[in-house]
């Protein structure tokens, strides 16, 4: 059973700044006052400035990438058809900064039993959710679950989980082949795994991950 993991593939963008030399007009007998040469304190002023605009540059680019956007790639198969191995997805960290997860979510987030590794799947239970699978039919608090972005089901019985506060069970679109909530010694996506929402994929084409409700 294959675990679906990602490779963030984000790279920080290089900042430079060119310096420019200006030219001073040699001749003397055109009526023209030649420039005076920089002080050693104009000097320093240049500099700093250089600096403050490269630095502002250089922090707007980690902001950007930090809670902006970031490029991840797929790695392996258990989200099928909703993406495949090999695509590149656009995850986005601001829809949980001014909002909270929602069911249905494909959510990019460190792995519980090994936070080193990163897993992309999607959200099926709440915080205070009760997940119960019984023949492969997912019911979220005794109501049936509406999954038609599924790429393989199973006939397969779990639970029921009762998801604590803070957490999340998640589970991959391709059921019978997802390494996921099911399975994990930890079972719940602790909020503070959570890294962003895959929002659409860029590689090989463009393309939305939620269709229309």
């Amino acid at each position: 059973m294959d675990d679906y993991e990602v490779r963030n593939t984000t790279r920080e963008n290089d900042v430079t700044a060119g310096s420019g030399t200006a030219s001073v007009n040699e001749g003397l007998g055109n009526g023209k006052k030649q420039k005076k040469p920089m002080t050693r304190k104009q000097i320093i002023k240049e500099i700093l400035s250089y600096a403050f605009y490269i630095g502002l540059a250089v922090c707007i680019a980690l902001l950007w990438r930090t809670f902006v956007l970031m490029k991840v790639e797929v790695i392996s198969g258990s989200m099928e058809n909703t993406m495949k191995k090999g695509d590149r997805l656009m995850v986005s960290k601001l829809p949980y900064i001014f909002g909270s997860v929602q069911r249905g979510d494909i959510i990019v987030f460190h792995y519980p039993d090994d936070e080193s590794q990163t897993y992309v799947k999607r959200v099926i239970g709440l915080p205070g959710d009760e997940v119960d699978i019984s023949e492969g039919k997912v019911r979220v608090n005794g109501v049936l679950l509406y999954e038609d972005y599924l790429g393989s089901t199973d006939t397969k019985s779990f639970g029921p989980f009762h998801v604590p506060s803070g957490c999340y069970f998640v589970m991959g679109d391709n059921r019978s082949n997802s390494h996921d909530s099911r399975y994990w010694e930890h079972k719940y996506v602790m909020e503070s795994q959570v890294v962003g929402k895959a929002l659409f994929k860029y590689k090989p084409k463009i393309e939305r991950l939620y269709k229309d409700k």
